[in-house]
């Protein structure tokens, strides 16, 4: 059956529409947007509340979590790798320096 879908899907493409892959010269990445990190909020000075901070905190502490749990050591946790999005949740950022554990 996949055959028959493949077999219709590609004579619905015309051949000057095909791509060839061997002449493929640059290469996008598509990724999410984020408002800030906590390094710019630290540098600008911007005042949060209490509960903002907390969500801040939580949200970082269970991400951390998560990669302990699955036994991957960032080794370069620092506020400009922290990304906040605007309803505070956070992201950990650049695994260059990270490791796994056995």
């Amino acid at each position: 059956m996949n055959e028959k879908v493949n077999s219709s899907w590609e004579s619905d493409i015309s051949e000057d529409k095909k791509y060839d892959l061997t002449r493929l010269n640059s290469i996008c990445f598509v990724i999410e947007y984020v408002d800030t990190d906590i390094d710019t909020l630290l540098r600008n000075k911007i005042i949060v509340t209490e509960n903002v901070v907390l969500k801040i905190i939580y949200s970082s502490l269970c991400s951390l979590s998560f990669l302990h749990e699955a036994n991957v050591l960032h080794r370069d946790i620092k506020s400009a790798n922290l990304l906040i999005f605007s309803d505070c949740n956070t992201k950990i950022c650049d695994f260059g320096l990270s490791r796994t554990l056995p």
